[in-house]
């Protein structure tokens, strides 16, 4: 029998934030776990003046894109270089009532903690490379890739 195992999870700061879907293989028929859907949350990424900003919602009706988009308020943040396992940014509001749904990076919200760097600003973006910003918010989560671009 042949066997091969697929492992996929979301870890933040080691704390997985995401339930794991694996799937066993065999020569018999194979065995699947499904995960539910989670909402996925949407992150709008604007560049001015050499600043990148973040802006998260979800859409009032995904059918009808003319409809107003819904802020959505997050708890966690993580910036890292695509393809690195290491982020170059973390942040987290350890109170609902502090979480906002708009944060410029490098600069740490009211009511947030920078957890990396763990001390110090946060690293310059370097232009034309790829980045991914994650974020876990109310209700769901969501990823995207930018590229920083010349200020």
């Amino acid at each position: 029998m042949a066997y091969s195992i697929t492992r996929l999870s979301l870890t933040l700061q080691g704390m997985l934030i995401a339930l794991s879907i694996t799937e066993l293989a065999m020569a018999a028929p194979a065995v699947q776990v499904l995960v539910p859907d989670y909402p996925r949350i949407e992150i709008e990424i604007q560049q001015s003046q050499g600043q990148v900003h973040f802006e998260f919602f979800w859409w009032r009706d995904k059918t009808a894109p003319a409809e107003p988009k819904v802020p959505v308020k997050v708890q966690y943040l993580t910036v890292s270089l695509r393809g690195e396992k290491s982020p170059l940014w973390i942040i987290r509001s350890p109170l609902a009532s502090s979480m906002t749904s708009r944060i410029t990076f490098g600069v740490i919200p009211q009511g947030y903690v920078q957890e990396e760097p763990i001390s110090g600003p946060a690293p310059a973006l370097d232009v034309n490379r790829y980045y991914v910003v994650g974020i876990m918010g109310e209700g769901g989560m969501g990823s995207t890739t930018f590229v920083f671009q010349s200020p």
